[in-house]
């Protein structure tokens, strides 16, 4: 089985640009992909404590179970 984690970042500069950043993560199993989203949220909260000027939005997904997609074949 494969599962997916999506972390989407996005960082408001002081000139008004905002940079959106997404990550997609695939694993093999949902124990490691529910251990990575938590270091990421622990990391978040971390990153939070440290620096109070930086206007960020992050959005952690939750772990997903990946379908596989069946390959059409084109005539």
């Amino acid at each position: 089985m494969t599962y997916v984690l999506v972390v989407l970042l996005t960082i408001f500069s002081a000139s008004g640009i905002q940079q959106e950043q997404k990550i997609t993560l695939q694993f093999d199993n949902e124990t490691n992909c529910r251990e990575v989203r938590n270091l990421i949220n622990v990391g978040l909260s971390f990153y939070d404590l440290a620096s109070k000027n930086t206007n960020y939005s992050a959005y952690v997904g939750r772990c997903t179970h990946a379908e596989k997609r069946k390959q059409i074949n084109k005539l």
